[in-house]
């Protein structure tokens, strides 16, 4: 069985600058960030913990429908049900159940087209981990010398999310679930 760990290759890709590659890892650190897929627009049955409060919070902050809600392996009545497309879901009467894995949710969620200025994080974040070779500098101290390899503002070469672009990704991450 082979390892799900970057190999040799990939590391040659990547070290040669190959712009999917970039862009791949950029748009797999977003969805990591903001802890949900963002896009495209999806079908799908989650299962969450319950939270034993009248709110009960879906991992998404772009939901446009709701199907089947199940609780402790029993059907709930949508008509029960308001739903916000912020992802939060509201019981009329009553609490959620407090149980872990307690609910089963089939919704639809996501952006049908990833809003554009999340388009311009992945390309900033794909840009940024192909470091240019003009980035690099080095430092020397008596007869000690190290070669860095750096960006405007002193930030290491690699895959990283400035904080700029982190304030973007901020509007679209899930606080208190991811």
């Amino acid at each position: 069985m082979s390892s799900p760990w970057p190999t040799t290759t990939d590391l040659t890709k990547y070290q040669s600058g190959d712009a999917q590659m970039s862009l791949d890892m950029a748009i797999d650190a977003i969805k990591g960030y903001c802890g949900w897929h963002i896009a495209p627009s999806i079908e799908a049955e989650i299962t969450i913990d319950g939270s034993n409060h009248f709110e009960q919070p879906l991992p998404t902050l772009h939901l446009t429908a709701l199907t089947s809600v199940t609780e402790d392996g029993v059907a709930i009545d949508l008509t029960n049900v308001d739903w916000s497309e912020s992802g939060v879901m509201t019981k009329r009467s009553g609490f959620w159940t407090y149980k872990k894995s307690g609910l089963v949710v089939n919704m639809t969620h996501g952006y049908d087209e990833i809003p554009m200025d999340l388009m311009g994080v992945a390309l900033g974040i794909a840009t940024l981990a192909q470091t240019p070779s003009s980035a690099a500098s080095s430092q020397s101290a008596g007869p000690y010398s190290i070669q860095l390899t750096t960006r405007a503002g002193g930030a290491a070469g690699g895959l990283y999310i400035p904080k700029d672009m982190a304030d973007i990704l901020g509007r679209y991450k899930l606080w208190g679930m991811a």
